[in-house]
């Protein structure tokens, strides 16, 4: 009944259908007067009233909820927009004022029983990151861990497709720690995997998928991500 009135409006089947037809557009371009004294008065309270709203929601929620799922966490711990997201029994060490958006996930891998997540200060974690652990993934200090980056220490699944089948875990010889040295800069969307060591100071470009040890001082960049140039 609604869905044949509404086609009878759109088709502006006869008079009565066509006014509440233009009615309907100029209700959806209707605007009031915006003085800016009033407006923008209003638009600064809307700003005061959200940021007052999230600073209480970390201090008594997100926050205390975040901590109680580290085994240590070091002073000055910023959390951005809610509680990251944490699967399986990961052990994770936070050191002094590292920075974690709260959409993110940190996920440990099931063959080992506490795989470690170690985070070292002063180091930025960057939305919707994942990070996924089999046995260990080190992360160093003065760290840019740009938005939607993916760092793993496993293949995930098995690559046999029996296993994969089966369900079972990837094999143990499969894991290999990876290890983010101090000052590296990893740009948005990359993917650092399995056995990987970044050196200290070094740039992962926007996009790469780094499948090898990079050297320290670098620029790296491509699929699979290469140095090009020495800083």
């Amino acid at each position: 009944m609604i869905e044949d009135f509404l086609l009878k409006v759109r088709r502006q089947e006869n008079g009565f259908y066509a006014l509440l037809y233009r009615t309907g557009k100029a209700l959806r371009t209707l605007r009031l007067p915006a003085p800016r004294p009033v407006f923008g008065a209003l638009y600064y309270l809307r700003e005061l009233t959200l940021a007052s709203a999230a600073v209480i929601y970390r201090i008594f929620w997100s926050d205390p909820l975040f901590r109680s799922c580290c085994a240590s966490v070091g002073r000055g711990l910023s959390l951005i927009g809610g509680v990251p997201y944490i699967y399986g029994r990961l052990v994770i060490h936070l050191g002094e004022n590292v920075t974690v958006h709260g959409k993110s996930s940190f996920e440990a891998n099931r063959v080992h029983d506490a795989p470690v997540l170690t985070v070292g200060d002063n180091t930025y974690l960057g939305y919707e990151l994942t990070i996924s652990v089999g046995r260990e993934v080190t992360i160093g200090r003065y760290c840019y861990i740009a938005d939607r980056v993916i760092i793993s220490d496993h293949d995930g699944h098995p690559l046999d497709a029996d296993a994969r089948r089966r369900r079972e875990p990837v094999s143990p010889d499969r894991i290999r720690p990876v290890v983010i040295e101090d000052d590296v800069w990893i740009g948005s969307r990359s993917i650092i995997l399995k056995g990987v060591r970044i050196g200290r100071g070094t740039v992962v470009g926007a996009g790469s998928v780094v499948t090898s040890d990079l050297p320290s001082g670098a620029v790296a960049c491509g699929n699979p991500a290469r140095v090009v140039k020495r800083l």
